[in-house]
């Protein structure tokens, strides 16, 4: 019984002592504490422990129940878990079930179950500390025995044994028991939705998420201008990359309508082709509404169950007009765009590029930028520089951002093998043994598909091709460091391991010259040439 009664007390410590350990390891209890919203955070780190927790509650019992050996002793014998009460082994047939337990006055009950097809059952024989027998006509079910306490089921099974099961049973209040079933089923249920929109969802997030805001107003329109705009976006959104979610939202009506800017396509990784139709087909209409076509965007990340992307949310406007005809005012502008993003809690940037605009519109789209956080808009004044453009925004731009984070995240585990590699020369193998400890592996995952699902030019092939050959030749280098401080540790000479690490050492330096080559000159043929 005692097993049966301290066995949750003793897991719910392990499980309690384990999970501030772990709060405690991972630094979670001062972000918990300190952070913006220490009460949401207690409830997301707690989330899921308390699920673990619920599905051992739940599920311990009946593993328990189903591995503990089975007893074939006689049901009244010490060692069959029964009380010594000789006259309960006097039943007979198969089928015949004996239940036994106190009775809140500390006597012991016995009842029986008939056996099946209608047999004559055995009534049951009084216990030894009962003076007043039990036996009916007729036993009683075993479903009813007064009082909590230990309860003792028997019965003989196919071959003729006895089988015991002993239960605790803890008398609850119905309301009780519901509640603690509504607990346990909520922790569970709280702790997967965490686990899926933690873990799992995040792995099918977007590289990035871009929104392009087009002008279609009908202000000083010429039809040739409004073609040369679309066709630009259309080869722009061509070349973006496979894992790229793109979304299509115009501006142009009514002032003060609610149609003066709408979202033709959500956001998606397989739409191109109804990024096409709707860049195509929708009509030119109305005043330049651009500060209500911005404050709608920037609603468009914020809406209901709205994926993050793994690397940047963008909004990239391409507008013919620097002027709002119904509001330019920037600090609403400012105070809007700020409060719907907060609300999504998502970092979005903005790009803005201007097409064929005259003089009057360039200071206020330069105020319109400032106002949104963005870089400077980058004005184009033919077709070719809008497409040119547009491509740097959509294709280079992200590459350039993934090419460099590569870098940044290789370089200092290339630091850290040269350090490695050093101390084992100056024979500080436990400086060598600790640096090598503290190599991680590279997680830049999000970067390098980036990187491949953009490899439509030549430069983001070779782009793509060089950072995976420095990924390739540093993981090669871990395992060659390891074996030349081993041959330190074991006093054996390591000569011929140094200078072949030396030697990779040099490859890959020049692989990281050759690839910051590269993305300087993609950087000056940018607009402007200085990105």
């Amino acid at each position: 019984m005692a097993r049966t009664r301290w066995w949750r007390v003793g897991l719910a410590v392990v499980l309690a002592v384990a999970l501030v350990a772990w709060l405690a390891d991972w630094g979670l209890l001062d972000w918990m504490l300190a952070a913006e919203h220490p009460v949401r955070n207690v409830l997301e780190a707690m989330s899921w422990p308390a699920g673990v927790l619920a599905l051992v509650w739940a599920v311990a019992p009946t593993v328990l129940k189903r591995t503990r050996p089975e007893e074939d002793e006689h049901p009244g014998s010490p060692t069959g878990g029964l009380p010594p009460v000789t006259t309960m082994s006097s039943h007979r047939g198969s089928g015949t079930t004996v239940q036994a337990g106190r009775d809140i006055r500390g006597r012991t009950v016995v009842n029986t179950v008939p056996p099946p097809r209608d047999e004559p059952g055995i009534p049951a024989h009084p216990p030894s500390d009962d003076t007043h027998p039990s036996s009916t006509a007729e036993p009683p079910t075993m479903g009813s025995h007064t009082g909590s306490g230990t309860t003792i089921q028997a019965a003989r099974d196919i071959r003729g044994g006895v089988r015991v099961g002993v239960f605790r049973s803890i008398p609850l209040p119905r309301s009780v028991r519901v509640a603690i079933i509504i607990t346990v089923v909520v922790a569970l249920v709280g702790g997967v939705v965490t686990a899926v929109v933690k873990w799992v969802l995040p792995e099918f997030d977007p590289t990035y998420k871009t929104e392009f805001l087009i002008d279609l107003s009908a202000a000083d329109a010429d039809p040739s201008v409004v073609a040369e705009s679309r066709d630009s976006l259309l080869k722009a959104i061509g070349n973006t990359g496979d894992d790229d979610a793109v979304a299509l939202r115009t501006f142009g009506g009514q002032c003060g309508t609610d149609g003066n800017t709408s979202q033709l396509v959500t956001f998606g990784t397989g739409n191109r082709d109804d990024l096409g139709k709707a860049i195509g087909g929708a009509p030119v209409t109305g005043a330049a509404t651009l500060v209500r076509g911005l404050i709608e965007a920037a609603e468009d990340f914020s809406g209901p169950f709205s994926r993050d992307a793994k690397q940047v949310n963008r909004i990239v406007v391409v507008t013919r007009n620097g002027v709002d005809a119904c509001d330019d005012d920037a600090g609403y502008v400012q105070r809007e765009i700020r409060n719907r993003l907060a609300s999504s809690g998502l970092a979005v940037e903005f790009r803005f590029v201007g097409y064929r605009l005259g003089d009057k519109d360039k200071s206020s789209l330069d105020r319109l930028a400032s106002s949104a956080s963005a870089a400077p808009p980058v004005l184009t004044r033919d077709p070719a520089e809008l497409q040119a453009a547009l491509d740097w925004i959509a294709n280079v731009e992200p590459v350039l951002r993934s090419a460099q984070d590569v870098v940044g995240i290789l370089n200092p585990v290339a630091k850290q093998l040269n350090d490695a590699a050093q101390a084992a020369v100056d024979g500080r193998l436990d400086v060598a043994d600790r640096t090598l400890a503290a190599i991680k592996p590279v997680s830049a995952d999000a970067e390098f598909e980036n990187l491949k699902s953009r490899a439509k030019t030549p430069d983001a092939v070779e782009v793509s091709d060089r950072t995976v050959a420095l990924r390739d030749r540093q993981k090669n280098a871990v395992p060659a460091v390891t074996a030349l401080v081993d041959l330190a540790k074991a006093g054996k000479s390591f000569t011929a391991e140094l200078t072949a690490f030396r030697h990779d050492a040099d490859l890959y330096n020049s692989e990281v010259s050759a690839l910051n080559t590269l993305l300087a000159k993609m950087r000056a043929a940018g607009p402007g040439g200085h990105r």
